[in-house]
């Protein structure tokens, strides 16, 4: 087999004997000697070249293009590359080098990427599996750029926090539990009447201004029957000079089931909350929270107290400097 690629080589020396169509045949003169040589040297600079990441990336931040120097033919197990990414990615993303077919970038261990593991202006070492993403093949990223700067954080803010709307308010509640006296400040939405709670909070430079995932905590009152409550959650981003009286996002709602009195629930998270008002960086944004009364799935015949929402944004650098 011709020697075309770094990838090509045998780990065995006396099989590396055929560089670019040019063959020893066991009787190979000094100019023969000489082109092999200098298509060895070509194959090796070739690969330094796309190891260091010096290959053309095209496609989108998700569906990405390689071009490589070498021009491979083959997806060879353990094959190495970098590049530069032209932009954050949003998820999941494939790779496809050389026109072999897009491929599944993955995690160590396996998992899917999530929004900004590559940043715009990152480079990134990746290494081909073909055993990951099912035995179909993928490209390890080896630098994610979340393992150590980015990712998901949270922000907790208990209902003691937040303003109930002059309409159609949360009622504020205090309760001390029972035996240990454990005392539990809540936001007591109505079973048939949709209220209201808001809060601010200026957000952290670091936040990459996308959109946010949340998390109700609360608790019930006794009923028998009926545990259903659905959570709803929207926001705007002011910046400086806006107007205050800006129109909310698209509410996000979230079902949960209670069941036992004065019991902790924590819902799941929601899906993606997108903030109004074109979010920027360090931007004051406003959350609105609500009981979904008129959703099928909220069911709860009694109030749903609010014990405080998590809030869990994506951040795309290591500090707000």
């Amino acid at each position: 087999m011709a020697k075309n690629t770094i990838a090509d080589l045998d780990v065995t020396a006396g099989n590396n004997t055929d560089f670019l169509n040019t063959s020893t045949a066991g009787t190979a003169d000094a100019n023969t000697i000489d082109t092999m040589l200098q298509n060895l040297a070509g194959i090796t600079a070739r690969f330094y070249g796309d190891i260091g990441g010096l290959g053309t990336v095209g496609g989108t931040a998700d569906v990405i293009t390689l071009t490589s120097l070498s021009t491979y033919q083959t997806l060879e197990p353990a094959l190495m590359l970098s590049f530069k990414a032209a932009s954050a990615n949003t998820g999941a993303a494939t790779l496809n080098l050389d026109g072999l077919g897009a491929k599944a970038i993955r995690r160590q261990g396996d998992s899917a990427l999530v929004a900004n593991d590559l940043l715009a202006n990152g480079r990134y070492i990746v290494q081909y599996d073909a055993a990951y993403n099912t035995a179909a093949g993928a490209w390890v990223l080896l630098n994610p750029a979340s393992a150590s700067v980015t990712g998901q954080h949270t922000i907790w803010v208990p209902a003691s926090a937040m303003t109930p709307a002059t309409t159609n308010g949360a009622a504020p509640g205090t309760a001390e539990t029972t035996t240990n006296k454990v005392m539990v400040k809540t936001l007591d939405f109505d079973a048939t009447t949709e209220e209201f709670a808001q809060f601010m909070i200026q957000m952290p430079k670091s936040w990459n201004e996308g959109t946010l995932i949340t998390q109700a905590v609360w608790t019930h009152g006794s009923t028998t029957t009926n545990f259903g409550v659905v959570w709803g959650v929207e926001a705007v981003a002011f910046a400086d000079g806006d107007a205050l009286d800006t129109a909310w996002g698209t509410e996000v709602a979230t079902a949960d089931t209670g069941g036992t009195t004065d019991d902790v629930y924590i819902a799941p998270e929601s899906s993606a909350v997108t903030v109004a008002g074109s979010p920027g960086a360090e931007e004051l944004v406003a959350f609105r929270i609500t009981r979904v009364v008129g959703n099928a799935g909220d069911t709860l015949a009694v109030d749903a107290k609010l014990i405080g929402l998590k809030i869990h944004l994506t951040t795309d650098a290591a500090t707000d400097d």
